[in-house]
């Protein structure tokens, strides 16, 4: 399938995406994973039926997706989930799939639990939920965020903006991920083509939001986030496909979140790090396309 560009229109700008597929077929959204872009289901979309349109978004500050206008304050999570209703109002359909990886996977079970007749299914790769934070962590957790934002808005307001070569690029979006996860260079680079611009001189700069390192959430205990889950009638599939890591990571932060999500989902254990999806599509794809075969339209 070949890939076309599209633009929404939203108060602020545009928000940009990348389609594959018939309009006219049942739509699947995609969202990627922080400072990450629309590129990163590029290899999983070639191993998915035909018979769907697929919609790969740039959310805002991402790829070549305007920023969020936020006038020197903070990015919030819940400005993404609202991101989310913009675009799926766009669209018009009736129901959705959603694909999500990471903080597009967190995000889009937001999304679903304010407007579950909105889904059909959602796929989540590897990450269940915004940030769990103990009522006693409370102060710290909130004054590391401000500190961090005060550097980054310092640094913006002197408009210092790194240059790299295109090798150091891949080095930076390879190695310096959320959690230390590691990149492969060819994933790398393919998502490098939605994420810099040529300074001049062999340089590039990054282009997303620097704000997007340190975006704020309404933090949340492991009892707070399982009761969301349980005090919540799921109409719509949800299919959880998770990491050793990731899994590992949950029974010891947030056991009964964990629980919750068991009871309402298909909880699915899979190979690989927090970069399957691009690194070894076909790990997902095999999953997804069990769902998605079973609903192709005739």
């Amino acid at each position: 399938m070949n890939a076309k560009e599209i633009e929404v229109t939203v108060p602020w700008g545009i928000i940009a995406a990348k389609t594959w597929g018939l309009e006219s077929d049942p739509l699947v959204l995609m969202f990627h994973g922080l400072e990450d872009n629309a590129n990163t289901f590029n290899y999983l979309v070639c191993k998915l039926p035909a018979e769907y349109y697929y919609v790969s978004v740039d959310f805002p500050g991402h790829g070549k997706s305007d920023n969020l206008p936020s006038l020197g304050l903070p990015l919030q999570g819940m400005n993404f989930v609202y991101v989310i209703k913009l675009v799926v109002d766009h669209f018009g359909k009736e129901k959705t799939i959603i694909i999500g990886h990471s903080f597009g996977a967190l995000l889009s079970m937001q999304y679903g639990l304010i407007y579950p007749e909105k889904l059909d299914k959602l796929f989540i790769l590897d990450t269940i939920w915004l940030e769990i934070v103990k009522p006693s962590d409370f102060g710290k957790w909130t004054r590391n965020k401000f500190e961090e934002f005060t550097k980054i808005s310092n640094q913006m307001r002197r408009k210092i903006k790194a240059e790299f070569s295109y090798d150091e690029c891949v080095d930076l979006m390879s190695n310096w991920r959320f959690n230390n996860f590691q990149l492969s260079s060819t994933s790398a680079k393919n998502l490098l083509e939605r994420s810099i611009k040529s300074s001049g001189n062999g340089k590039y700069m990054f282009t997303r939001d620097p704000k997007l390192k340190n975006y704020m959430c309404y933090p949340q205990d492991d009892r707070y986030a399982s009761e969301v889950i349980n005090s919540h009638n799921i109409s719509f599939k949800v299919v959880v496909m998770i990491t050793k890591r990731y899994e590992d990571f949950y029974k010891t932060v947030c056991p009964n979140l964990l629980a919750a999500f068991k009871k309402i989902s298909d909880w699915i254990s899979i190979p690989g790090d927090h970069n399957v999806h691009m690194d070894d599509p076909s790990v997902v794809a095999n999953i997804i396309n069990n769902y998605l075969e079973e609903s192709v339209p005739v």
